[in-house]
């Protein structure tokens, strides 16, 4: 394995059109070093939508040469695509522990992108980010670290809408919102049959 690496890393414009050579080039002490040789993942072929999420999890250190590969990757694919991952990506958020804001701004960005494109794709974020806002199913306690960045990228999001889109939103929303108080409303009685008189 070694051995690959260093051939890779020598002359990664070789074998730069094989997504499965590009573990090979990014390691984490490539990124740890910020190896010359990474400027080749720029330009390489495109690894799957989950493959390009690891970049932005703490399975790599942080560094904007990644970052700039997964948006590329992640915006090739079609929207839809991005449905399964819509945890990962909104979690990708939360990893910025070191105070490297210009990597995840990548990540925000991203997620602006993606919501305009696909009104499915934008409703799922929200959902997700307004889940993710509180650390408890009653939504009191605000989640300290990524409260504040999913509440903006969600008005941002919600902002951009208009017309049609914008009125199924509320509508679609509004409803959720109602059954949601009717379930905290519910929540507090037993549950089951076996308490009727």
């Amino acid at each position: 394995m070694k051995e690959v690496s260093r051939q890779v890393r020598l002359n990664p414009s070789v074998v730069s059109h094989i997504p499965q050579a590009l573990p090979f080039l990014v390691t984490t002490d490539t990124l740890l070093n910020d190896a010359s040789e990474l400027v080749y993942m720029l330009t390489w072929a495109a690894v799957s939508p989950i493959q390009a999420l690891a970049y932005f999890s703490r399975q790599f250190p942080p560094h904007p040469i990644t970052a700039q590969y997964a948006v590329r990757v992640l915006s090739s694919y079609p929207a839809d695509a991005v449905l399964f991952y819509i945890p990962q990506l909104v979690q990708a958020v939360r990893h910025d522990t070191v105070g490297l804001y210009y990597i995840w701004e990548y990540v925000i960005e991203f997620i602006k992108y993606i919501a305009r494109k696909s009104q499915v794709v934008g409703h799922q974020l929200i959902w997700n980010m307004k889940t993710n806002m509180y650390t408890d199913e009653e939504m009191h306690n605000k989640d300290t670290v990524l409260y504040d960045t999913l509440e903006a990228i969600t008005k941002s999001i919600v902002l951009s809408l208009s017309g049609p889109a914008k009125q199924f939103y509320e509508r679609e929303f509004d409803f959720f919102g109602k059954i949601t108080n009717i379930s905290g409303e519910i929540r507090p009685y037993p549950k089951g049959g076996n308490n009727i008189p």
